[in-house]
C-alpha cells in the first residue's frame, strides 16, 4: 500500500504493515476437506474434517436438513516442545506399567499420547489442514439426497463450505493397507466406496462382478474439492484402473471428457472378483485428496454432466424465451436458413463438420451469437465466424469466459457481438476448435439482438463480525450483452439491526465492495441473508437475487467464483471497543480530479474519540488517498484528494476505510523500555465516491 493511502489523527502513527490487515482473515476458520465426504439416508458415521483454526467448534451448520451433528474431539499437530512433553509422559507411564497397573484413566492417557506422538511417514505437513476435527453425523432416513454445504462454527466464525453428500447407496470406507492387498467391501453391489489418497498411495478395493454386468464406476473428487491453491493442476487428478483374477488391467479412466473425475465402464465378461484401483495420475497425495467412488449397474447419463449424490446422474437443462429450431443439413449442403431471433439445437457429429447458417440483416442491427455446450456439459470446444455475403469475415470468437460457470476451468464457449455494417444476408459458421466430434458435442447457439442483464455473485459466502461492527465484502457483477448500468442493490427481508453501505455497482465496474454492519446484539446461530440488485433495462425494472461463492484460488495463480448454497453472517461475542463511527451523510462524495473532498463521520454515543486515530484505505483506487483527518465535535472529518490523472473524471465506486490507533505499552520485567502497540479498532461504513472535473 502507497504511503499516501493512509493518515492519522493525532499524535503516534506508524506505517502499516500488511499482516495487521491480513491477520483479520487468518484467524477466521477454515476447513479443507471432510473425509468420508458423505453419508447414507439413516445412518450414522464419524467424520473428521480438517482445516485450521477450528479449536472450539459449537455447532456444525449445513445448508439442507436431515443432518444432525457431535462434536467428538479435536487435535492439532504437537509443537517441538509439546512432542517431548508428551513423549517424556508417555515414558513414564511406561515404567509404571512395567511395575503396576495402570488405572482406567492413565490407560486412556497413554492411549491418547500414542495417538499424538504417530508419524504417518507418507504425511506431508500443510498448516492449511494440520487441524482436525472428529465428527458424528446423524442423516435422517427423509434427508434430501445430493450435495450439501458443511461448515463449522467457532467461537472465531464461520468457516468456509465443503461439499458433502448424502446418497442412498450403501458405503464403504477404506481399510488400510490396501496399496497391495486390496480391501473387500463386506456386501455386493451397488457401493460408495470412500478414502484418502495420501503420498504415492494406490488404494485399491475387490469388486464381485457377474457376467454380463454393465459395471459404472463413478468418481468424486474434484467435485468434492473444486481447487487446491497450493497444488498443480490446483485438483486431485484421480485416476481409476480395473483389473480381472489375473491381473490384468481391463478398463481405465482419468477423466469424463473434460471433466477431471474419472468415469469408468465395463461389460463384465465373466464372474469373478475383480479389483478396482484410485490413485492421483501423477503420484501426489495428501489429506484433502479425498474421493467417493459409486460402483455398481448405475443410471448414470453419459451425455451428461456431474455425478449426483450417490447413484444417479444429471445433466443440465437449458431453456429460455425464443423461438428453437433443430440445426439440419439442407438438400444439397450448403446453409441453413434461419429468422432472427433463434435458438438453435445441434450436434458437431462429424470431425471437421461445420454447421452454416443464414440470416437476414439489416443495417445499424446490433446482434449477438452465444455458443452454450461446455457450460451445459457437452464436450465441444466451439469457434464461431461471421461473415458477410461477399464472404468477408467480420467478426470471430473461440473462448469467452463467463465467470458464473465457476467450476469450469476451460471456457470453451463461444460469444460475439456487432454492429451489422450494411443490409444483406449474413452466414454465421460454427465448428469445434479442435476438430473432434461425435453425438455427445451438442450446442445451443443463440442469434438475436442483445439482451442486456445481469447476474451478481458475493464473496465470500460467509461474513464473520462482531457485534455492532462491520464487515466487508464484494458484489460481482456478471454484464451480459454489454449490459453497463449502475445495479441497486438491497437486502431483502434481513432481520433488524442489519444495515447495508455502499449498496450500488456502479455501471463503470464489474465489482464492488460493500459493507455490512450487524445488530449490537450477538446471536446464537448464524443469520441467512439475501441481497438483491435491481435496475433498469429499458422501460423494464430488472430485479436479480445475488448467489453466494467463494473466491478460490487454483495451482498459484487462477481465481473462480465457486457457488455456495447460503449467504451467511455470524454475529459473534466480544464486541471491539474503541470507536464507533457513522456517514453524516450517505451520499456520494463528489471528489475533484486533482483535488480534495472532506467526508464527516459521526460517533455513536457520547464517548470521546481515542487519541491517535489513523485512518488506512484498503485496496485503495489507483490515484485516491486519505490526506488528513481532524478530529471534532464528537467526530472526525476525514480528507480525501484524488491526483487527476489516475483518478480522472468519470470513476465512481466504493472507499472501504480500516481505522487503526496506536498505544504504548508499559515496560515489563525484563523488558528495558515501552513499547508501541497497534490495534485495528473496525471499519467504518462503505463511502460511495464519483471522481469529478476539478
Amino acid at each position: 500500500m502507497n504511503s499516501g493511502a493512509k493518515r492519522r489523527c493525532g499524535a503516534g502513527a506508524v506505517l502499516l504493515c500488511a499482516s495487521a490487515v491480513l491477520a483479520q482473515t487468518a484467524a477466521e476458520p477454515h476447513v479443507g476437506y471432510a473425509h468420508p465426504a458423505g453419508l447414507q439416508q439413516g445412518t450414522t458415521g464419524e467424520v473428521v474434517v480438517g482445516g485450521r483454526t477450528l479449536q472450539g467448534v459449537t455447532a456444525v451448520v449445513c445448508s439442507g436438513r436431515g443432518i444432525t451433528a457431535e462434536v467428538l474431539a479435536y487435535t492439532r499437530p504437537l509443537t517441538n516442545q509439546e512432542r517431548n512433553k508428551a513423549r517424556e509422559q508417555l515414558q513414564q507411564l511406561e515404567q509404571k506399567r512395567r511395575k503396576e497397573a495402570l488405572t482406567p484413566e492413565e490407560t486412556a492417557t497413554a492411549t491418547e499420547l500414542r495417538r499424538q506422538l504417530a508419524i504417518n511417514p507418507r504425511q506431508q505437513p500443510n498448516p492449511q489442514i494440520a487441524e482436525m476435527v472428529r465428527l458424528r453425523l446423524t442423516v435422517a432416513a427423509d434427508a434430501v439426497r445430493g450435495a450439501q454445504d458443511l461448515r463449522l462454527l467457532t467461537p472465531a466464525g464461520l468457516s468456509n463450505p465443503l461439499r458433502f453428500e448424502i446418497g442412498d447407496c450403501r458405503e464403504h470406507g477404506e481399510r488400510e493397507p490396501n496399496d497391495q492387498a486390496a480391501d473387500r467391501p463386506a456386501a455386493e453391489l451397488p457401493v460408495v466406496l470412500n478414502g484418502q489418497i495420501l503420498p504415492g498411495d494406490v488404494d485399491r478395493f475387490v469388486i464381485r462382478a457377474r457376467q454380463g454386468m454393465h459395471l459404472v464406476a463413478a468418481a468424486e473428487c474434484r467435485a468434492l474439492v473444486p481447487y487446491l491453491a497450493d497444488a498443480v493442476p490446483g485438483w486431485f487428478q484421480a485416476v481409476l484402473e480395473l483389473y480381472d483374477a489375473a491381473g490384468r488391467e481391463v478398463a481405465y479412466a482419468d477423466d469424463h471428457r473434460f471433466a477431471p473425475d474419472p468415469l469408468l465402464t465395463y461389460d463384465v465378461p465373466a464372474d469373478g472378483d475383480y479389483v478396482l484401483a484410485i490413485r492421483d495420475a501423477i503420484w501426489r497425495g495428501r489429506e484433502d485428496f479425498v474421493y467417493r467412488v459409486a460402483v455398481g449397474e448405475l443410471p448414470f447419463v453419459t451425455a451428461g454432466a456431474d455425478l449426483v449424490g450417490a447413484c444417479a446422474s444429471a445433466v443440465p437443462f437449458a431453456f429460455g424465451s425464443w423461438p428453437e429450431v433443430r440445426e439440419r443439413a439442407p438438400d444439397g449442403g450448403g446453409a441453413q436458413r434461419v429468422e432472427l431471433p433463434v435458438v438453435v439445437n445441434g450436434v458437431v457429429e462429424r470431425p471437421g463438420e461445420q454447421d452454416v447458417f443464414e440470416f437476414a440483416g439489416k443495417a445499424g442491427d446490433r446482434l449477438v451469437a452465444e455458443v452454450l455446450a461446455r457450460r451445459l456439459g457437452s464436450p465441444l470446444d466451439s469457434v464461431l465466424r461471421l461473415s458477410d455475403a461477399r464472404g468477408r469475415e467480420l467478426e470471430h470468437n473461440d473462448d469467452h469466459p463467463d465467470a458464473s460457470a465457476g467450476l469450469l476451468t476451460h471456457q470453451a464457449d463461444s460469444w460475439l457481438q456487432l454492429v451489422l455494417p450494411a443490409d444483406g444476408v449474413y452466414r454465421l459458421v460454427l465448428a469445434d476448435a479442435q476438430q473432434k466430434a461425435g453425438p455427445d458435442h451438442g450446442y445451443r447457439l443463440r442469434v438475436g439482438s442483445p439482451q442486456p442483464d445481469f447476474a451478481l455473485r458475493i464473496t465470500p459466502s460467509a461474513l464473520n463480525v462482531r457485534a455492532g461492527a462491520t464487515a466487508v465484502f464484494t458484489v460481482h457483477a456478471l454484464r451480459q450483452d454489454g449490459y453497463a448500468g449502475d445495479i441497486t442493490l438491497e437486502l431483502v427481508d434481513a432481520p433488524a439491526g442489519f444495515t447495508l453501505g455502499g449498496a450500488c455497482v456502479p455501471g463503470n465496474s464489474d465489482k464492488a465492495q460493500l459493507t455490512l454492519k450487524a445488530p449490537p446484539v450477538p446471536g446464537d446461530a448464524p443469520v441467512r441473508l439475501q441481497l438483491e440488485g435491481r435496475t433498469v433495462i429499458g422501460k423494464k425494472e430488472v430485479r436479480r437475487r445475488a448467489v453466494p461463492a467463494d473466491d478460490m484460488m487454483q495451482a498459484f495463480a487462477w481465481h473462480h467464483l465457486v457457488p455456495a448454497d447460503e449467504f451467511l453472517c455470524a454475529v459473534l461475542r466480544g464486541g471491539q471497543a474503541g470507536v464507533r463511527l457513522v456517514l453524516h451523510d450517505d451520499q456520494p462524495v463528489r471528489l475533484p480530479a486533482g483535488g480534495t473532498a472532506a467526508v464527516r463521520l459521526d460517533g455513536e454515543g457520547r464517548r470521546p474519540l481515542p487519541e491517535g486515530l489513523e485512518f488506512v484505505l484498503r485496496d485503495p483506487p489507483a490515484g485516491i488517498r486519505v490526506a488528513g483527518a481532524r478530529p471534532g465535535n464528537g467526530g472526525v472529518t476525514v480528507e480525501l484528494a484524488a491526483d487527476g490523472k489516475t483518478a480522472a473524471a468519470g470513476m465512481r465506486g466504493n472507499l472501504i476505510v480500516d481505522v487503526f490507533v496506536q498505544r504504548t505499552v508499559p515496560a515489563r520485567d525484563g523488558q528495558q523500555k515501552p513499547r508501541t502497540q497497534r490495534n485495528r479498532l473496525g471499519t467504518l461504513p462503505a463511502i460511495p465516491f464519483a471522481i469529478v472535473a476539478r
